[in-house]
């Protein structure tokens, strides 16, 4: 029973590793000019983005919903600004951006 209880145990730690965002540092390519940038996670990668972008946002949520905004006026694709996780996914599913 006891082993039973360390393997189980052991088991849901690693089940939580799979939910992490990133282990390692990421290089992220955008599709649109085709900046490569490393970033530890999603919220580093959408400061750099407003960092790098010619609005010029107070905030990550703040410039988050302007770029999805302007992606449903440019292109009609329905990009989420909920979070930076979401944010991230969709601008991935839409090919904004390609992690190297």
């Amino acid at each position: 029973m006891k082993a039973y209880r360390i393997i189980s145990a052991i088991g849901q730690w690693i089940w939580q590793l799979n939910k992490l965002p990133y282990l390692y540092r990421m290089t992220v390519k955008f599709s649109d000019n085709g900046t490569v940038v490393t970033v530890d996670n999603y919220l580093e990668m959408v400061t750099v983005m407003r960092e790098m972008s010619f609005t010029r946002e107070d905030n990550n949520s703040e410039y988050m919903l302007n770029y999805a905004r302007r992606a449903v006026i440019a292109s009609d694709k329905d990009i989420r600004a909920t979070n930076e996780m979401d944010f991230f996914e969709d601008l991935l599913k839409h090919k904004h951006i390609s992690i190297l």
